[in-house]
């Protein structure tokens, strides 16, 4: 039995994609927690023109990943009696 669902991860949204490249500044000394709120608060006072592009570049992500994805292929085992 396949079961493709099961191994499928999510999609990151684009909240968790603007995260992740914040990330990559994030003071080393920092707690997660910390972090997060200030991600949560920048995230709440982006510009419509912003988020737009954040927008524009998740599609792209997804296109892009969804055309380089490969459905798996379920066989059924040969016993070999």
């Amino acid at each position: 039995m396949c079961s493709e669902k099961k191994n499928r991860k999510r999609e990151p949204n684009m909240f968790i994609l603007y995260r992740k490249e914040m990330m990559r500044d994030k003071p080393y000394n920092m707690t997660m927690v910390r972090f997060s709120k200030l991600v949560s608060e920048k995230w709440k006072r982006l510009s419509e023109d912003e988020k737009t592009e954040l927008q524009r570049r998740y599609q792209i992500n997804r296109d892009q990943k969804s055309q380089n994805s490969f459905k798996k292929i379920c066989t059924k085992k040969v016993s070999n009696k």
